[in-house]
């Protein structure tokens, strides 16, 4: 190989290695003005506390307790029950209640951006036991993000301790 092929490869690989550094560094650049627009873009006061707890079965259910969720278009506070339920405690009713109905779902029924007391659930059954206390049985099983077979698991998973049985 004579010198002017030496210099002339030598070039040929600096001018590849810049080139690829050049492609690199844009790249970064891109994504950095990506990330920066999405910061300038979020919404004011944007919290989601709402947290979530792996379940081996479900994959997924609600952490018991209250939560606060913040958004631009609402704020809502949330009680989930030791069932991973935005409801009441089940414990309260459980023992006494004739009829028992669940509810199952998404975000639709789990009642995203409402409070507990405007879930379709409890609207449900405000009109049809008209606030009998004896009777208030519909349950809020849904889950924010599950699907049809996470529904069926989770009714399967209650069924059994929900059954009435008279004496």
């Amino acid at each position: 190989m004579t010198s002017m092929e030496s210099q002339s490869m030598g070039r040929l690989r600096r001018g590849l290695l810049n080139g690829l550094l050049v492609v690199l560094s844009v790249g970064v650049a891109v994504g950095m003005g990506e990330a920066f627009v999405r910061w300038l873009q979020r919404p004011p006061g944007d919290s989601e506390t709402l947290h979530y707890a792996t379940h081996p079965l479900l994959g997924w259910l609600p952490e018991p307790g209250r939560a606060v969720v913040r958004t631009h278009e609402f704020t809502v506070t949330y009680d989930v029950n030791l069932l991973g339920m935005n409801d009441r405690p089940v414990q309260e009713t459980l023992g006494r209640s004739p009829v028992r109905i669940m509810a199952l779902g998404d975000s639709d029924t789990f009642a995203a951006g409402v409070s507990q007391q405007e879930t379709w659930p409890n609207v449900l059954e405000g009109r049809l036991f008209s606030g009998d206390a004896e009777r208030e049985t519909v349950y809020n099983l849904a889950v924010i993000g599950f699907n049809v077979g996470q529904y069926l698991l989770r009714m399967r998973q209650h069924q059994e301790g929900w059954i009435h049985r008279s004496s």
